[in-house]
């Protein structure tokens, strides 16, 4: 099997480490936008590839794969896992397997928000989550939200912008001035606050 990993990054232990499940002859082929990226050179063949983003990104990919023979091809950054599965069908009639979740799931689990209200309607435990200013600050005029606050962009990923927020000016600032925070979502969150074998709620979040 040839397997293209693409925005390969950082991840030099998890290529090595799939290298020890590969019989003989099969290979490793690693994408990425930078040349600085150290994974690219465990592969056993790399390139250097446009931003995700560009309108040339997936030919560029669908070349590699046709070039290197590739079987299956994945992702190891978040936001392209959309991207792949949307395309999935163009990768098949190249006899190439997508190792990424179908768009529908792709886009429910990229989106916080979104998987909150999912988890929520089919019973499974989750912080309460607000997808907007006027219906959190609303939840804190009621008394079901305290201040501090964790928010995050609602399509972040890597933890980028994540931040616990103190007071609701602030949480306004976020939303509604910075550009990577227009879309996000405020948590409260639950937390053990002692030691005690029964974990307690606490509407706020942990110094």
């Amino acid at each position: 099997m040839n397997i293209l990993f693409c925005s390969a990054g950082r991840r030099v232990e998890l290529l090595k480490d799939f290298r020890k499940s590969m019989d003989d002859g099969d290979r490793i082929v690693a994408a990425d936008l930078s040349e600085l990226a150290p994974a690219l050179y465990v592969a056993d063949a790399h390139y250097l590839v446009p931003r995700i983003d560009d309108p040339s990104y997936l030919d560029t990919i669908l070349s590699i794969c046709r070039k290197e023979k590739i079987d299956a091809v994945t992702t190891l950054i978040d936001p392209e896992i959309a991207l792949l599965a949307q395309n999935r069908e163009r990768f098949e009639q190249i006899g190439v397997e997508v190792l990424a979740p179908y768009a529908e799931t792709a886009e429910l689990c990229f989106d916080k928000f979104k998987m909150s209200q999912f988890l929520a309607a089919h019973g499974i435990p989750t912080p309460d989550t607000w997808g907007d200013y006027a219906s959190a600050m609303a939840a804190v005029a009621a008394g079901e939200l305290a201040f501090p606050v964790f928010v995050k962009p609602r399509t972040g990923s890597g933890s980028v912008g994540a931040r616990k927020v103190h007071d609701a000016d602030t949480t306004e600032f976020f939303f509604f001035t910075i550009v990577d925070f227009q879309r996000v979502q405020l948590h409260r969150n639950l937390y053990c606050v002692n030691q005690d074998p029964q974990c307690k709620r606490a509407a706020s979040f942990p110094p």
